[in-house]
């Protein structure tokens, strides 16, 4: 840590699945993951990094949340909203059932947030209101390992939607990247393709939006960018160098298109 403290944790797995250590540190100077210093030396693999600049008082940033559902018991949740204490609400887009949470003892990998019935969706709003940002979340089959094919939409704040879609009859997790930057919410929605069947989510990636007029997308359509153009966490493509001399990487802290 920047004051000089240190955290440790650890993980073990024998899986080439990939799974989630969730460690939200803040104010870091480095990070070693030493496959050396357990009780098997054995090397290992890892993916999916998310990183985010250290806020300053002139800089604070946007917030970054990863939802996982972990903190919450298996079984029914007991309501058809869940709100976060990230500051997101989940709730079931036909509100007369509860919510449910299955997990590993359901064959998943974690926790999961499911529907109750099938037919149903789920709405991802900020508590309170406002516009965020949803950079990725997972998905699996049901817990009776049904075929899903659901559509997931984003409402962005200049007026406009954005539609993409997934299809699986895996409990592995798989991960949807988006990138929608903008949105007052999204809804999955497991009614609207061609099988109505239910299904899991997790491993929401969610952040606080400084959006301001339009979007980008890497799911489904592509708009164009210009929300970024003013904003003082980007920079030109020139001063320094933009990574990929790309406005499609918008996301990355250093482009401005």
């Amino acid at each position: 840590m920047a004051n000089g403290t240190t955290q440790t944790t650890n993980f073990i797995t024998s899986s080439k699945q990939l799974q989630t250590l969730s460690l939200n540190w803040t104010d870091l100077t480095q990070v070693d993951i030493d496959f050396a210093a357990g009780t098997n030396a054995a090397f290992g693999a890892l993916d999916n990094f998310v990183f985010w600049g250290a806020p300053t008082t002139e800089n604070p940033g946007p917030s970054l949340a990863l939802i996982t559902f972990d903190n919450l018991n298996a079984g029914s949740y007991g309501n058809s909203a869940y709100q976060d204490a990230s500051g997101y609400t989940f709730t079931d887009m036909l509100p007369a059932d509860p919510l449910q949470i299955y997990g590993t003892s359901n064959g998943f990998q974690s926790n999961v947030l499911h529907p109750n019935n099938w037919g149903h969706g789920i709405r991802v709003t900020k508590t309170g209101g406002g516009s965020f940002d949803v950079l990725s979340f997972d998905y699996a089959s049901s817990v009776y390992g049904d075929m899903v094919n659901a559509t997931v939409t984003g409402y962005f704040t200049d007026g406009t939607a954005q539609v993409t879609s997934f299809v699986t009859s895996s409990k592995q997790l798989q991960t949807l990247s988006l990138n929608w930057i903008g949105v007052t919410h999204i809804d999955i929605d497991f009614a609207a393709g061609s099988n109505p069947a239910f299904g899991a989510l997790d491993n929401f990636l969610l952040r606080s939006s400084a959006a301001t007029t339009n979007t980008t997308s890497s799911g489904g359509s592509t708009a164009t960018n210009d929300r970024l153009i003013g904003d003082p966490r980007y920079v030109t493509d020139d001063n320094p160098p933009c990574p990929t001399r790309s406005c499609s990487c918008c996301l990355h802290p250093l482009c401005k298109c």
